[in-house]
């Protein structure tokens, strides 16, 4: 048997493990993908090779596009997200934003080439707006469905939206005093009807509706308490598209604070080249009338006489049964020449009630029979 081997003690080299790295830029097109409602995992291998892919000019975004076939759908994920431009959609398609938001400094930021194209949740602007910039383009000819998108910039291509806006994007109303109501006036330009909706407490506008022209806007702005900031949207909201305006202010208590009303706080450039729409005056509320109080009916406090059946009531005699005398007659005459019969008579006994005649007075003044109901022998305390 040989003898045993002497143990080395040099080291044995061992190979560290395996270090996956850091996904790349070109590792991003293969796995953040949503295709149809579909994600795309590391390990899937997307249609085209992601090499060629320039994420400096936004082409991801275009890249998805591109691997769509007709009809299908790209949810953008995660939400929120920005994107540059250009992007430029040449198929019949849906792209679901998720409010994400398509930028560009110049040119078209987003070009719909094709028919069926449907563009939703999201916003599109162009951020150094030049004649030359549009922030949507749509090739003559194209039907395109837009559904909750927020435009900034030009739009080119769809009727519906054609012609000059001149609005402000932000209105900043500075400080206020509190404790008053506040209303501005604003000089908006618009090509189309469209409709202001504010998305901030206490802030009102009227008209609500604008007309194609220019339009005199009111900024109503209720009592508010004290040092209350006041930062929030307004859109102008047209057929297809939308477009926002920032509204701010701080309501603070200052020493010499008065209320604002109707301050024209801006106006569009292009007010004098164009017709004025008219305004109708701004609805007041109706003050209803305080109703006044009622004074409760004051019982009597004479006691009523007790009338027995078939027995006549001693009208001359029983003051609260007497008509008081008129006008016409002498406050001296006595009771007994001229007396006025009153609101009761007791019927003649023997006769029935339907048949007995009412007696008259002197007067002439009809008087009305007491029914057996009133006479004291019907009580309940007398039965």
């Amino acid at each position: 048997m040989p003898p045993p081997q002497p143990v080395s003690r040099k080291p044995r080299l061992v190979s560290p493990p395996r270090i996956s790295r850091p996904p790349v830029e070109d590792d991003l097109a293969e796995s953040f993908f949503v295709v149809s409602g579909r994600r795309l995992q590391f390990h899937e291998t997307p249609a085209v090779s992601p090499s060629h892919l320039d994420f400096s000019s936004g082409y991801s975004l275009q890249y998805q596009l591109e691997i769509l076939t007709e009809g299908e759908t790209l949810t953008l994920f995660p939400p929120q997200q920005e994107y540059p431009s250009p992007l430029i959609i040449d198929r019949p398609v849906v792209l679901d934003g998720q409010g994400a938001t398509i930028w560009g400094r110049k040119g078209t930021v987003v070009a719909l080439n094709c028919d069926r194209i449907t563009l939703k949740n999201c916003r599109i602007e162009v951020t150094e707006p030049n004649p030359d910039s549009y922030a949507i383009q749509v090739q003559p000819g194209c039907q395109v469905q837009l559904e909750n998108v927020e435009v900034r910039g030009m739009v080119k291509g769809i009727p519906s939206e054609a012609g000059v806006w001149d609005y402000p994007e932000s209105i900043n109303l500075g400080q206020l005093a509190w404790e008053y109501d506040h209303s501005f006036k604003l000089r908006l330009v618009v090509p189309v009807p469209c409709e202001i909706i504010a998305e901030i407490a206490g802030v009102e506008f009227f008209p609500r509706h604008l007309q194609a022209g220019v339009n005199d806007v009111t900024l109503l702005l209720e009592n508010l308490p004290q040092d209350t900031l006041i930062f929030g949207s307004v859109f102008l909201v047209s057929d297809s598209l939308k477009r926002r305006m920032t509204v701010t202010g701080h309501i603070l208590s200052l020493p010499n604070g008065t209320s604002h009303s109707e301050h024209l706080i801006w106006e569009a450039k292009t007010v004098s080249s164009l017709p004025q729409n008219p305004v109708n005056p701004r609805p007041t509320p109706v003050q209803k009338p305080k109703p006044q109080p009622q004074t409760p009916p004051v019982a009597s406090s004479t006691p009523s006489p007790k009338i027995r059946r078939q027995q006549t009531p001693n009208l001359a005699a029983s003051s609260w049964l007497v008509n008081e005398p008129s006008a016409g007659k002498s406050a001296s005459s006595s009771p007994e020449s001229s007396p006025e019969m009153g609101v009761f008579a007791a019927s003649p006994a023997g006769t029935s009630p339907h048949s007995r005649s009412h007696p008259t007075s002197d007067s002439g003044n009809t008087a009305i029979a007491v029914p057996d109901l009133f006479l004291e022998e019907d009580s309940p305390e007398k039965q």
